[in-house]
């Protein structure tokens, strides 16, 4: 909270909307930093816009693992999923590979084996070249696996 305050009083805009989201998430106040993440993404340049609407999604998805509400837990990976979806829906934008990878892994957290193994064969096929590939074909054993 003492963090919140200096963030708070900083002056700053964007960078203290996410700098206030960061803190939001060591406080434990997922829905919060959602929010701030979400309202840090409006005043960002594009590719910033886009790590601040992934950070939505690392809010809920924090908040999935801090619950032990089954229901509540289902509802916050669903969240997360939206978000992660949303983070970047142009097919051939910027950080695609990285939004559908985050969409992919979601899948599997919640149990959508099937769907997180289809998510990743997709992207590998819509982005041969990422940079995440070795971690998406290990992943696409894994799930191939039953692991």
């Amino acid at each position: 909270e003492a963090v919140l305050a200096v963030v708070d009083g900083s002056g700053l805009d964007a960078p203290r909307s996410l700098v206030r989201a960061r803190a939001l998430m060591d406080a434990e106040r997922f829905d919060d930093a959602a929010r701030a993440y979400a309202e840090a993404a409006k005043g960002l340049a594009p590719e910033a816009a886009i790590s601040a609407n992934i950070g939505v999604g690392y809010a809920y998805e924090a908040k999935a693992e801090a619950t032990e509400d089954a229901a509540a837990r289902e509802a916050a990976l669903g969240q997360a999923l939206d978000a992660f979806r949303r983070s970047q829906p142009a097919e051939t934008g910027l950080r695609r590979d990285v939004a559908m990878f985050l969409e992919a892994r979601s899948l599997g957290v919640m149990g959508k084996r099937d769907e997180a193994k289809a998510a990743f064969e997709k992207l590998l096929e819509s982005h041969p070249d990422t940079t995440l590939k070795a971690d998406i074909e290990s992943r696409i054993e894994r799930l191939g696996s039953g692991e």
